[in-house]
């Protein structure tokens, strides 16, 4: 008989010891089996929980940590989890924070993430990041794209793609989506189909959606603006008498038409047909 003694480590878990009850005056004993149970949650390594920032970019964002929750509970079961701003605060189980958390560090913050079992109160602790991915910082306001109604139909072709380059500043790797109204720019609906051949009667506003490598989005506009032909007066004919060389040459003063022309405010080009 080799009775074990206290504190007494187990071998393995869980494992089975047996009690022995004695009587000291008689001698009689009864004898029963104990599990002996080790409860170790093991807290699983949560991936890091990773939001869009919104321009101007202040590195700040609401996360809803419970997103990392089955990770960090890796198919433990009769577990749960808390989440803490500090390690002292997780190892204590105190000031547990609320989703949505906004993050207080800007960019990256890490936090504390306590899995705890609910019968004896166990747990174990680890971390988690929170990661502010920046907005892309387009132009704005993005300036307004005009073009001139020559043939006087009311409406002209624009290619919206032609404003890239302003639009996205220095940036790279930025996709550009063009939309007719901010709702569809934002839910990400109803595209434009053929941006580099627009039709438009001009008087409207453009939205764009600009989309970087991690997924982050900015939102800003532009108007397109159809400019008509001024009005003017034809001169099919310009007359004036020969020079003292009757020769059929002479100098015409071609600026003396502008007045005949014009309306209002109009530079004069003529050319050789």
């Amino acid at each position: 008989m080799s009775p074990l003694s206290s504190p007494y480590t187990n071998t393995i878990n869980p494992e089975l010891i047996w009690a022995r009850v004695e009587d000291d005056i008689t001698g009689c004993y009864g004898t029963f089996v104990i599990e002996l149970n080790v409860i170790s949650p093991l807290a699983g390594t949560p991936t890091p929980l990773i939001e869009c920032d919104q321009t101007p970019n202040d590195g700040i964002a609401d996360f809803n940590l419970t997103e990392a929750d089955t990770d960090i509970i890796n198919g433990q079961t009769n577990n749960f989890v808390t989440y803490h701003e500090t390690l002292a605060q997780a190892e204590a189980g105190t000031d547990a924070l609320v989703s949505p958390y906004t993050n207080t560090v800007p960019n990256i913050q890490t936090i504390f993430a306590r899995l705890e079992e609910d019968v004896l109160g166990c747990y174990d602790v680890t971390q988690l990041v929170l990661q502010v991915d920046p907005a892309p910082s387009i132009t704005e306001p993005i300036s307004d794209y005009q073009l001139c109604d020559n043939d006087g139909d009311g409406s002209e072709t624009f290619d919206l793609t032609s404003k890239y380059d302003e639009i996205v500043n220095t940036l790279t790797d930025i996709t550009l989506t063009y939309y007719n109204t901010e709702a569809d720019a934002n839910a990400d609906t109803n595209a434009i189909a053929t941006p580099s051949t627009y039709i438009s009667s001009g008087a409207e506003t453009i939205w764009v959606s600009a989309i970087n490598t991690e997924g982050c989005t900015s939102v800003g506009f532009f108007n397109l603006i159809i400019d008509t032909v001024p009005l003017f007066t034809e001169v099919p004919l310009f007359q004036i008498c020969d020079d003292t060389t009757p020769d059929g040459f002479t100098e015409f003063d071609l600026d003396s038409l502008i007045q005949l022309l014009s309306l209002g405010p109009l530079t004069l080009l003529l050319a050789i047909t």
